[in-house]
C-alpha cells in the first residue's frame, strides 16, 4: 500500500485511494470512467463511493484465479512428492516380494531335483534287485 498523500491526476483516482487505501490501476480507472459515462454521474454524486468499493471488489476477484493457482501449485507439489514416496515404497515392497518368490521357486526347484535324484536312485536299486532275482 502506498502513502495516502500520493497525488493522483483526478478525483476518481483520489476517491478510489481514499475508499480502498490502494492506488487504482489503469484498468480500474477506465472501468469507473465508463460507468460514470453510462450513468451520467457528476463529480459529487453519492454513487461514486459505491462504484469505488465495487471496483475494489472487482480487482480482488480478478486476482483470485492467480491466488488459487499459486496456492494449488504448492499443494500439487506436496501431493506429487507424497505420491512419489508412496510409489517408491510400493516398488520396494514389490521387489522384495519378487525376490522372495524367486527364492521360493529356487527352493522348490532344488527340492524337485533332489526328489527326482532319490527316485532315480530308488529305481536303479529296484532294477538291480530285479535283475539279481530274475
Amino acid at each position: 500500500m502506498r502513502n495516502r498523500q500520493t497525488r493522483l491526476p483526478d478525483a476518481i483516482g483520489r476517491l478510489f485511494l481514499d475508499v480502498t487505501g490502494e492506488l487504482p490501476d489503469e484498468a480500474s480507472l477506465l472501468r469507473m470512467r465508463r460507468v460514470s459515462g453510462v450513468l451520467n454521474l457528476r463529480d459529487n454524486d453519492a454513487l461514486w463511493s459505491m462504484i469505488a468499493v465495487l471496483e475494489y471488489y472487482a480487482r480482488l476477484y480478478e486476482g483470485m484465479p492467480d491466488r488459487i493457482r499459486r496456492a494449488g501449485d504448492g499443494s500439487f507439489d506436496t501431493v506429487r512428492r507424497e505420491a512419489e514416496a508412496a510409489t517408491d515404497a510400493l516398488m520396494r515392497q514389490h521387489r522384495d516380494a519378487l525376490a522372495r518368490c524367486k527364492a521360493t521357486m529356487q527352493v522348490a526347484e532344488d527340492m524337485t531335483w533332489e526328489h527326482e535324484m532319490r527316485y532315480q536312485a530308488a529305481l536303479a536299486k529296484l532294477n538291480e534287485a530285479l535283475i539279481r532275482v530274475g
